[in-house]
């Protein structure tokens, strides 16, 4: 098992606990329940992640500047479902658009930027 396989392995097992703990103490979070389930995984993958490329002697080189921008992207989508959330548009399938719309423009900036680095490389 590669080293990135064991941090995916425990990024998905965070991720299910805290969709357990979501299903059941979800009520003590209030109303913003959803926006700050988003946050907590989104401290939990980054701690997960920060954790295995600082101890970890054979982890791959990174890109930081995609790191970031993963980052940032999960950041804009915490804060458009707390939007929507005062805007009181709790419907799944608009979060689920704000989502795709936000994980398209992620993949199109990366290759993007992936195609300049390659031509210039050349």
């Amino acid at each position: 098992m590669t080293i990135k396989e064991k941090e995916n392995l425990l990024q998905s097992i965070f991720l299910v606990f805290s969709i357990l703990l979501k299903r059941y103490f979800g009520y003590l979070l209030g109303d913003y329940e959803n926006s700050l389930f988003i946050f907590i995984a989104l401290a939990g993958f980054y701690l997960i992640h920060f954790l295995f490329v600082k101890i970890s002697k054979d982890y791959p080189k990174t890109d930081d500047w995609e790191e970031k921008l993963n980052l940032i992207t999960i950041l804009i989508y915490g804060v458009a479902v707390f939007l929507l959330q005062l805007l009181n548009a709790t419907n799944v399938v608009i979060m689920l658009t704000v989502g795709i719309i936000l994980i398209l423009l992620n993949v199109l900036i990366k290759t993007k930027r992936r195609a300049i680095k390659e031509k210039i490389g050349k």
